[in-house]
């Protein structure tokens, strides 16, 4: 597994700044530490979108640890700069309280300022004992149910409010067939979105969809826009029309979904042009996946898939039908 990046110290200070100047009253003078909790990339997204929610209020650390690395001990008022796996900086908190305890006298009311997903006694020892006892062994030590734990309470400062939390769009579009994706999932999804791409920067909304036209072609797909060999989609103003909805702008992100309704990938258009069906050349059909990148093969396809789709709302292909070519770029997961 890939350790996580040494942080932006340049990133850092210039969100240390900004911290500064959009809360004067709160947050003061030039001293703060730089911290990142967690171990994979999928564990600190996860981390950070409930820091950035409000549902995470605290952490946990080991005095034992501290000791191996001066200057990491917490104390009340610290400011600390939570940083991605990227070494990106993601969000400002200030501890408020610590709590000395030992392993041995965690209870359910410690772990109920952790993240959803530990808030349970059971499940927070689950993660915790084995995060411990493999670093204590990396410094010489071992794990024992005495051993001191700090319980430290913080309270997010900067950004103020939740950055990643964006609006769904397209959900009620989705063609029959693939499964409705939860909200819950798509928020998930989008802050991981968010806190793996803070070199973006993201509207306050993105559009759902779905490509293909079964489980094994929407896998084969993805499949092509994680290798790069599919760079582009088409879409029918007619149908959008037929629904109310507009047509995407250059710019605006996509999180496409799963056949189960599950967010796969988030892709972003970089470019768009109208045309006609008639008017599809084998530069248009050569951004699309490789099965279909010759224009003998990619025309009746679409003609066939489409004339069924218009065929609903009492239209039909022909060559001056209008076709918008919408060029993307994948921007979760990296390539």
């Amino acid at each position: 597994m890939t350790a996580p990046a040494t942080p932006d110290l340049a990133a850092v200070a210039a969100f240390w700044q900004s911290a500064k100047h959009a809360n004067p009253d709160t947050v003061r003078g030039d001293a703060y530490r730089v911290r990142a909790i967690g171990n994979t990339p999928e564990a600190m997204s996860s981390i950070l979108g409930h820091v950035l929610r409000g549902d995470k209020r605290g952490t946990f650390s080991l005095p034992a640890l501290h000791a191996k690395t001066p200057g990491t001990a917490p104390t009340v008022g610290d400011y600390v700069v939570l940083v991605g796996f990227d070494g990106k900086p993601v969000a400002l908190v200030t501890t408020t309280e610590l709590e000395h305890i030992t392993y041995d006298t965690v209870t359910g009311a410690h772990t109920a300022i952790d993240g959803p997903g530990v808030r349970e006694l059971g499940a927070w020892k689950a993660v915790h004992q084995p995060h411990w006892t493999k670093q204590l062994a990396a410094v010489g030590l071992q794990f024992a149910n005495d051993m001191p734990v700090v319980v430290e309470h913080f309270k997010r400062l900067h950004p103020a409010t939740d950055p990643t939390a964006a609006k769904a769009r397209g959900i009620e579009a989705l063609p029959p067939g693939p499964s409705r994706p939860s909200i819950h999932a798509l928020d998930a999804f989008w802050r991981a979105v968010v806190i793996a791409r803070p070199d973006l920067t993201l509207p306050a909304s993105y559009e759902v969809r779905w490509i293909g036209i079964d489980a094994p072609t929407t896998e084969t797909i993805f499949e092509f826009i994680q290798a790069g060999t599919k760079v582009a989609t088409f879409r029918l103003p007619w149908q959008l029309e037929a629904k109310g909805h507009a047509s995407a702008k250059v710019g605006d992100p996509i999180v496409l979904i799963a056949w189960d309704g599950t967010p796969r990938m988030a892709i972003r258009l970089t470019a768009t042009e109208e045309t006609t069906f008639g008017g599809i050349t084998g530069e248009h059909t050569g951004l699309d996946g490789p099965p279909v990148q010759d224009l003998a093969v990619w025309k009746p396809l679409h003609r066939d898939f489409w004339g069924k789709e218009l065929a609903k709302i009492g239209r039909a292909v022909t060559d001056a039908m209008p076709i918008i070519v919408e060029r993307f770029e994948l921007i979760y997961p990296k390539l």
